[in-house]
């Protein structure tokens, strides 16, 4: 009876340890900080930051231009500059989801990766203009799969993918949807 305890007891050890490892070396989906377009203006340009600020000292109540350097603090880290940027673009343009989204992605990583009243109203703002806004529901998802809320995850994911919309990763959000599936089991 003891030896059947023993090898039970250190089945389930192997078992939690597999189980741990397999989820451990499973990449995390992290919410992007900033839209495929965005990246590659960033990429393609010689400074598209000094861009952008020419722009903006040229007319500062471009609030597209407000969105696009908001998106490149955020690339680069500087949440607290983003988040300048999206407040000024958020008030010049009150009814673009991109700009509530970028703020709230700001605010997020700024709250050390927490969905606080602020940030969840600023998502809110944004679904509530573009309900399939990408960068809204990939920070939800991102921020349920990290929570092991993996149905929850899977919906917003999947939210995208059905948006038809033209520069979506299928792909990628594919493999995270299969991703949280095997981990649900």
């Amino acid at each position: 009876m003891i030896h059947r305890s023993l090898y039970l007891t250190s089945g389930v050890v192997v078992a939690v340890t597999f189980g741990s490892w397999w989820y451990l070396k499973t990449p995390v989906p992290v919410a992007p900080t900033i839209n495929e377009m965005a990246q590659h203006a960033m990429e393609s340009s010689s400074d598209p930051m000094l861009e952008l600020q020419d722009t903006l000292r040229d007319n500062p109540n471009d609030g597209l231009a407000w969105l696009e350097l908001g998106k490149f603090y955020l690339f680069s880290g500087e949440l607290e500059s983003a988040l300048t940027c999206f407040d000024y673009s958020r008030r010049l343009l009150p009814d673009n989801a991109d700009a509530w989204a970028g703020g709230a992605t700001a605010l997020y990583y700024i709250n050390k990766q927490r969905i606080t009243a602020e940030v969840q109203q600023a998502l809110d703002q944004s679904l509530s203009i573009d309900s399939d806004n990408e960068s809204a529901l990939t920070l939800l998802a991102s921020d349920a799969f990290v929570n092991f809320e993996y149905d929850k995850a899977i919906s917003y994911w999947e939210q995208i993918i059905e948006s038809d919309r033209l520069g979506v990763d299928r792909e990628r959000l594919i493999s995270l949807i299969h991703q949280a599936e095997s981990l649900k089991h």
